[in-house]
């Protein structure tokens, strides 16, 4: 249903709306739009508030003979109130992106071919968005990238911010799309000089002063739109658009195009993610993590450290199930230290005693009270009271010197026959 709220602005939406008479929406980085309005509607019109909740609600504004959409998004909360013969109605509507922020998946990027907004744009479209990226502020991974229990929003803004950009809604398409770092606007009319509110942020001698400008005007631009005012090169980061007794007035921020250093988060230190191991490259190995559930996200090797220390050091084998741990931000700080026996993952695991078994059927074995070595049918068996040799084949003990037993029982036991002799 379609009202007209002026000569030049009309509203869509599926609600029966007699009339609006103010609206307000902020559209800025990081955040997704959010539009506040209320309007009016005759108590005798029947609606079901199951169908209006996430409904579409656009404005439209008329420029130069065509409908330019000013905002589109979705109602995610209504209010009513009862005046006389009309029900006061308040809506809060938020831009489609709302929707990339309602279910958290884990995943693990490990191309390093790709770029941040690339990845960025697999994340979106598994949620069914897109993505534009800006080409000149994107860049390659570094090391990998890992989303872990993060909505598609979250890990957008996450990156972003790693990246030292801005991530921004769209609010035209209806659609969940975003700009990941800005939007490349138009060379737009500058404007006027007589009253705004100026800004200046200095935050390290590295780092080059953020100027900022507050203005108030009728002039319909867009985020990303830029222009020189007053002596300095700027870019619109927000903008507000406010409704009220017919009149449309917007306030923009304006900033100047002063690069912003890159920043980590400290979301990977700590985290732990299992895995198998894929491919072993010297002292290191590429992990298929459990969150990926078997797609091919890419191989980056990891190194090894074992978590026994540098004793009887040994490689896992391809398929061992293993733990990879980051101790800090970045994604190249990960190591794999932890490899379960596959025979004995799910068994309570007992950190006094260690055992190493090969495939070939060779074990060592480091327990509370005793050590021992085993290759096929021979065994060496170290205690505190005692060393047991057991082989199926002939024992040879020779000496350059003598020989010498003493115990207070020496017992020696053959199943056929015993021979000593001196040579």
């Amino acid at each position: 249903m379609k009202i007209k709220l002026a000569g030049y602005l009309s509203l869509d939406t599926e609600l029966p709306l007699l009339g609006c008479d103010y609206f307000q929406f902020v559209w800025k980085s990081g955040c997704h739009a959010l539009l506040e309005l209320e309007g009016y509607i005759s108590r005798n019109t029947n609606y079901s508030l199951e169908k209006i909740v996430n409904s579409k609600v656009k404005i439209l504004l008329d420029e130069k003979g065509k409908d330019q959409i000013l905002f589109h998004g979705y109602i995610i909360n209504f209010n009513k109130i009862i005046v006389g013969d009309t029900e006061r109605v308040v809506l809060n509507v938020l831009s489609a992106s709302y929707k990339l922020d309602c279910q958290a998946t884990s995943r693990s990027y490990q191309d390093m071919e790709k770029t941040y907004g690339e990845i960025v744009r697999l994340a979106v479209q598994k949620e069914g968005g897109l993505v534009i990226r800006n080409k000149k502020t994107d860049r390659k991974i570094s090391s990998p990238v890992i989303q872990y229990e993060e909505t598609a929003w979250e890990f957008a803004k996450r990156l972003a911010f790693e990246l030292g950009i801005c991530i921004f809604p769209d609010i035209e398409t209806g659609e969940p799309n975003l700009w990941f770092g800005m939007r490349n606007g138009k060379n737009v009319l500058p404007f006027s000089e007589v009253n705004y509110l100026v800004q200046i942020c200095h935050h390290g001698n590295e780092e080059a002063a953020v100027i900022s400008f507050r203005i108030e005007s009728i002039v319909n631009y867009k985020i990303g739109d830029y222009m020189e005012y007053a002596g300095q090169e700027v870019v619109i980061t927000e903008k507000e658009a406010r409704y009220e007794k017919g009149e449309l007035v917007f306030k923009y921020l304006l900033e100047n195009k002063a690069l912003r250093r890159a920043k980590y988060s400290s979301y990977l230190a700590g985290l732990g993610l299992w895995g198998a191991v894929k491919e072993i490259k010297n002292e290191s190995v590429s992990v298929a993590l459990d969150i990926d559930q078997g797609q091919d996200t890419g191989s980056y090797f990891y190194p090894w450290y074992s978590d026994t220390g540098n004793v009887l050091y040994a490689m896992p084998e391809v398929g061992a199930k293993v733990l990879l741990y980051f101790n800090c931000a970045a994604g190249n700080n990960g190591a794999v230290i932890h490899c379960l026996n596959k025979e004995r993952e799910e068994q309570e695991r007992d950190y006094k005693s260690r055992n190493m078994n090969l495939k070939e059927g060779n074990s060592v074995s480091l327990f509370e009270n005793d050590i021992s070595f085993s290759r096929a049918k021979h065994d060496v068996r170290v205690s505190d009271n005692s060393v047991l040799l057991c082989t199926s084949k002939k024992l040879k003990i020779t000496a350059e010197g003598k020989i010498k037993f003493e115990a207070s029982n020496i017992k020696l036991s053959m199943p056929d026959e015993l021979n000593i002799c001196q040579v």
